[in-house]
């Protein structure tokens, strides 16, 4: 089995503060799934790993690739694989066993030794999908149809642990929701169990929150703008979710919906 090398660049974080953009050197062979990556959301995580130099009890002890909340293109398919070359697909970042007694159950997300893209959990890191190539396996690899936008499709890791909260709630029709949480999570939540966002679902309390606490103590102008931001992101959300819910003929033939502001990476946007 021959191995290959590939010279790439890639988002490192080093430690508190410091994330660089560096070339790295990508090691696979004929029977891994080479991805190039198009897209790419930026987690918690990854905000606290720049910020703290860790997330929760997972800490830097190397030079990390952060990421997690990514899709790309199928450079590279094993011989035999059901994927093609030039495919379209969202990666699931979880690495779990696939030996211990949960995965064997079919419960993988509670593997003891779950393994992680772009988490510091273990040492050494398991490196993460902000990099212009990334080697994943078969199971990790979920197609899409290309009709759909890749900038639509990076919210796909996040959307499922939405809808997984939905479903975990179990059923919510004709209910009184409250969100706690007006983050991207809180916002795919309201997203997740109708379009639109039914009227007895309220907005998450942190936005409600910070619009009371503007008008009793702070200055209008900042908190006025983070509450037209909030608004916008929630009604962004409502606009993808409508987008991706109506069948193809429905779409627009050649522009979404809304559009990302051009950035100078454009494998994290």
């Amino acid at each position: 089995m021959s191995k290959r090398i590939l010279s790439c660049k890639a988002c490192f974080a080093y430690g508190e503060k410091d994330v660089r953009v560096e070339q790295r050197e990508l090691e696979y062979d004929e029977n891994d799934v080479l991805v190039k990556v198009e897209r790419g959301g930026i987690c918690g995580s990854d905000i606290h790993y720049y910020q703290h130099g860790r997330a929760g009890m997972s800490i830097l002890k190397h030079p990390m690739v952060v990421g997690h909340e990514f899709v790309g293109t199928l450079s590279q398919v094993p011989a035999g694989s059901a994927l093609r070359v030039g495919q379209k697909v969202a990666i699931n970042p979880s690495q779990p066993c696939n030996h211990c007694e949960y995965c064997l159950a079919g419960k993988q997300n509670l593997c003891a030794t779950m393994r992680f893209m772009g988490s510091a959990q273990f040492n050494p890191h398991v490196d993460g999908g902000f990099s212009e190539y990334v080697v994943a396996t078969e199971q990790q690899c979920i197609p899409y149809r290309d009709d759909v936008f890749p900038q639509i499709m990076a919210f796909a890791e996040p959307l499922a642990v939405a809808i997984h909260a939905v479903n975990v709630a179990g059923t919510l029709v004709g209910k009184r929701v409250l969100v706690i949480g007006a983050g991207p999570i809180g916002c795919l939540i309201l997203a997740a169990p109708a379009v639109p966002v039914p009227p007895n679902w309220w907005l998450p309390t942190s936005v409600n929150a910070a619009w009371s606490w503007r008008d009793k103590w702070a200055r209008p102008t900042p908190l006025t703008r983070w509450r037209k931001a909030a608004l916008l992101f929630i009604r962004a959300i409502k606009a993808i979710s409508t987008w991706c819910l109506r069948p193809p003929a429905a779409r627009r033939p050649s522009h979404p919906p809304w559009r990302w502001p051009a950035l100078p990476v454009p494998w994290c946007r």
